[in-house]
């Protein structure tokens, strides 16, 4: 689907199609594609990656920008039984308390999870990222990612 390959680990057949993001086939976004090996078992590069209130400390200079090092949350919501979406609700710390899970919201930039192995990045509704989790062995793990911008007019300007 879209240049990528769907593995199936179960020991017996499918009884369904691969859950997939709709943008993989979508011809009117171009896309650029990276990976990147991490040496640790693929759940725990899921489990950096869905975990949104590290940004400000760990980024701090880049995608967590800001000092917005209160963490609110975060705020979970479940699409359907395999899809969970998730993002930061962090503000400057003035002292207040942060908010409980059920006062936060899901801010315009997010993640959406599929489970088992798959997310998109929507930082705006022309560019999002697209990531793959690929265990390679126990402790061995791809991300692959796709930074996926819309066209204008049938042209792409990478």
């Amino acid at each position: 689907m879209g240049g990528i390959i769907f593995a199936w680990y179960g020991e017996r057949e499918p009884d369904s199609e691969p859950d997939y993001f709709d943008i993989i086939a979508d011809p009117s976004y171009s896309y650029d594609h990276i990976e990147d090996t991490w040496n640790v078992h693929y759940s725990r590069v899921i489990e950096n990656q869905l975990d949104v209130s590290h940004l400000a400390f760990v980024h701090h200079n880049t995608i967590g920008r800001g000092n917005k090092t209160l963490c609110n949350g975060p705020k979970v919501v479940w699409l359907d039984d395999n899809t969970m979406r998730t993002s930061a609700d962090n503000m400057v710390d003035n002292g207040q308390s942060p908010k409980a899970s059920a006062d936060s919201v899901i801010k315009s930039t997010n993640l959406t999870f599929k489970f088992p192995n798959i997310w998109l990045n929507h930082v705006t509704d022309k560019i999002q990222i697209l990531a793959f989790f690929i265990p390679v062995a126990e402790e061995h793990s791809i991300i692959a990612l796709r930074f996926y911008k819309h066209l204008r007019h049938g042209k792409s300007k990478w």
